[in-house]
């Protein structure tokens, strides 16, 4: 996704970095829905001789079955903990490895000891 000014013609997100993380994730989940809401099995039939894979066209209608049920509703999007800083001038997202942990022990369903 390319960005080039907002609407007011000034140049960058709000948050920086942050909120070109959070437009990204809007994308993505934009773009899902859109796809999942075509004729799946017919977009594949027709892309597939283009498309260098492995798979078998069998194997990927089966897949795309999964993928018609899905709902964007259900997509959680996060982002790693942390705080944004100036370090000798560059900008940096620093994560905060106490709250990371947290986090994949939260979304794995880990109990604290």
């Amino acid at each position: 996704m390319r960005f080039r000014h907002n609407n007011d013609w000034t140049v960058g997100y709000a948050n920086g970095d942050l909120g070109r993380i959070e437009a990204q994730q809007q994308f993505i989940k934009s773009a899902m829905r859109k796809t999942l809401s075509f004729r799946l099995p017919v977009v594949i039939r027709e892309v597939y001789p283009y498309i260098k894979t492995d798979l078998t066209l069998a194997e990927i209608l089966l897949l795309a079955g999964d993928a018609v049920n899905f709902s964007t509703e259900k997509l959680e999007t996060d982002m790693i903990p942390g705080y944004a800083t100036m370090i000798d001038g560059v900008s940096y997202y620093v994560h905060d490895p106490r709250l990371v942990s947290d986090m994949i022990n939260e979304l794995y369903g880990v109990e604290k000891n």
